[in-house]
């Protein structure tokens, strides 16, 4: 009891937050990753109807330009849940997500953020 169920009609608005069923990692560049760069690229798309996603751009990374690229590469593989307005499938635009590259070496906590990236 007084449990929403999901997918009830009860929901007006649209979720804002976008739920992933499929991230694909991107590669991380082997110059960057001989060098022991590490950093992170802030991108954001529109989710489609069906739940892939379309035009991913960056709004910002870090180091600038280092994995740009592969980050962008890679969202164009994720997929997502498709939204649900009123019974059907809706375009949602301007979902944001962050990649992080970081190189695994021992002694670092697994939650380790990269400078710039927290």
């Amino acid at each position: 009891r007084g449990r929403r169920r999901v997918g009830s009609s009860a929901a007006s608005d649209v979720d804002k937050r976008q739920m992933p069923i499929h991230q694909v990692p991107p590669v991380y560049p082997r110059r960057a990753l001989e060098r022991g760069i590490e950093g992170c690229v802030m991108m954001q798309f529109t989710v489609t109807k069906d739940g892939s996603t379309k035009d991913p751009e960056v709004l910002w990374s870090q180091p600038p330009g280092v994995f740009d690229r592969e980050a962008l590469k890679s969202a164009l593989q994720y997929r997502y849940a498709p939204q649900i307005k009123e019974g059907q499938p809706i375009e949602v635009p301007n979902v944001k997500t962050i990649v992080v590259f970081k190189v695994q070496s021992p002694g670092k906590d697994m939650h380790y953020i990269p400078a710039g990236c927290e």
